[in-house]
């Protein structure tokens, strides 16, 4: 009887475990679709000079797309920009006169992007 119920249990486990599969691999599909809207968007904000929005798109996009070869180019787009439009809203709180804010934007910035050459020298003549 045993041996009955274990038979009758193991293609309800394979079916089971097919269907979480296939759910993980819609799950992946939908993050990557994500990313790659969130790139899109940030390309369109940074080609207008929405520098917040496009950074922060870019920040998405990073955490969405998956790592393949595909998304190669359009992730490295993104850490590039990122920390570059960072730099831009910084210089245009300075451009209005806002110091302090711009100081406090740079060293957010460079947390998340401890090599920007530029958010250093902003930090550093302040």
């Amino acid at each position: 009887m045993a041996e009955a119920v274990k038979e009758l249990g193991t293609p309800v486990r394979t079916e089971a475990a097919q269907i979480l599969a296939d759910q993980e691999v819609v799950r992946r599909q939908a993050r990557d679709l994500e990313g790659r809207m969130s790139i899109e968007q940030a390309d369109k904000a940074y080609k207008s000079g929405d520098y917040a929005v496009a950074a922060n798109q870019y920040r998405n996009a990073l955490a969405k797309l998956l790592t393949t070869p595909e998304n190669t180019v359009a992730r490295k787009r993104a850490a590039e920009r990122a920390p570059e439009c960072d730099y831009q809203n910084v210089l245009a709180l300075m451009r209005a006169g806002k110091y302090p804010e711009a100081l406090a934007k740079a060293r957010e910035a460079q947390t998340r992007a401890p090599d920007s050459k530029d958010l250093k020298k902003t930090i550093a003549k302040n």
